[in-house]
């Protein structure tokens, strides 16, 4: 039923148990499980219990896939966002720098989810203060989501706001 978290977290934790017995915990289809389950924990504001989660979600993923991998760079956004939900700004900075490093050499350099990675690095140089640092970032999000045919709106407004907030 639509807006049932409880039942959501309890299939995916479900998921998460049947995939690891029958294909073990490194394995992708695991992996994703733990992904879904990561997101519903982090709807209901369990960050804390969300991130070995996501952290093992990483794991899996330079495992399975290699540490330039675009699915790992994917991995690694995920993981800072928690990271800096969980209120870690340092450990999300330096998981955003890798995101962002790992997915510009598997994607290029101007493709969105690389802009996905720069408005997080805004989001946590904003927190430390550096919102000239913040500006860069969200302007090259903004400049590469111009480009493509079919951006993700929240990522535009998400860049937008990076940059109205450091004007202010």
């Amino acid at each position: 039923r639509l807006g049932d978290r409880a039942g959501a977290e309890a299939r995916y934790r479900e998921a998460v148990s049947a995939w690891t017995a029958s294909l073990g915990a490194d394995h992708p289809n695991t992996a994703g499980a733990m992904a879904g389950l990561s997101s519903v924990l982090e709807a209901r504001g369990a960050v804390r219990e969300s991130l070995p989660l996501r952290k093992q979600i990483l794991n899996v993923s330079i495992k399975v896939f290699g540490a330039g991998h675009a699915l790992t760079g994917t991995s690694l956004h995920n993981y800072a966002r928690a990271l800096l939900l969980a209120g870690d700004a340092n450990g999300a900075k330096a998981t955003f720098t890798q995101a962002i490093s790992v997915r510009e050499a598997a994607l290029g350099p101007n493709h969105p989810d690389v802009a996905q990675s720069l408005t997080g690095m805004a989001s946590v140089c904003r927190q430390f203060g550096e919102l000239d640092r913040a500006a860069e970032y969200a302007e090259r999000a903004l400049r590469i989501l111009q480009q493509v045919s079919n951006p993700n709106p929240a990522t535009i407004a998400l860049a937008f706001e990076h940059l109205a907030a450091v004007a202010l």
